[in-house]
């Protein structure tokens, strides 16, 4: 993932006015903050307090409360995102606040993730179950006909684990969002829903590019390298949407 996260922002680097100052919204553990850094950008950058990658920051990444930007009105020339506006529970109000922050003739860069990326997540999420199935079917078939050494609580784990990697072959799995269900996110995710979106909320969108990456969101395609992954996206298509955007003028 780093790697990936590595080459959506050198694709994204270009699209900034040179000497920026720019505000990263979830910045993790700031690859990407340390990147735009070494172009020679002036980067702040914030995350939500008890972010999985807290304790990994490799840049300094300010806690914040999730809705309000603790910096003042009219500060930074960009304002950028990857892969978080849909875990904004109020993205609406969320991006007039990402307007607030920006200079007069700022801009923002989104990526955003696509209804392809949702797809193939959530068939990756039913392979995934299904293998673990397999595995804990055969691990049980092992220990009790051809070791014979089976014992009442193995038996009692492994009828667990297979209640329960049944279940996730059966049920579909979460949101990955704030909003809808695995489902309606396929839409949700889509070109056509985020360009309705960022339009409603007044902003102009100035261009826009897949990433031209695939990922499924999962462990079983791991091994593929970038190079694979780019030609993959022509065929299975690109798991993120890339947005620059301006505030409509009034």
């Amino acid at each position: 993932m780093e790697k990936i996260r590595e080459y959506e922002v050198k694709l994204i680097a270009p699209l900034m006015p040179l000497g920026s100052k720019i505000l990263e919204i979830g910045a993790g553990a700031g690859w990407q903050s340390k990147i735009l850094s070494e172009y020679g950008f002036a980067v702040e950058a914030i995350d939500v307090e008890g972010s999985r990658y807290e304790g990994q920051r490799i840049w300094p990444v300010v806690n914040y409360d999730g809705t309000n930007i603790p910096f003042p009105d009219a500060y930074f020339d960009v304002v950028f995102t990857s892969n978080v506006l849909e875990h904004v529970k109020h993205v609406e109000q969320f991006l007039c606040e990402i307007k607030r922050v920006l200079k007069p003739r700022g801009i923002a860069v989104h990526a955003v993730p696509s209804g392809s990326w949702r797809l193939w997540s959530i068939l990756v999420t039913f392979v995934n179950a299904w293998k673990q199935l397999l595995i804990a079917l055969l691990s049980e078939f092992r220990h009790r006909y051809i070791l014979s050494d089976i014992t009442q609580e193995r038996a009692t784990a492994y009828k667990q684990n297979r209640i329960r990697f049944l279940r996730q072959t059966i049920y579909p799995p979460p949101a990955h969002g704030e909003v809808g269900n695995c489902l309606s996110e396929i839409y949700l995710f889509s070109r056509h829903r985020w360009t309705s979106l960022f339009r409603k909320k007044g902003w102009s969108i100035r261009s826009y590019y897949p990433n031209r990456l695939f990922y499924s969101g999962g462990t079983c395609l791991t091994f593929m390298g970038i190079k694979v992954r780019h030609i993959m996206s022509y065929i299975l298509g690109s798991s993120c949407h890339i947005y620059l955007l301006e505030p409509q003028r009034k």
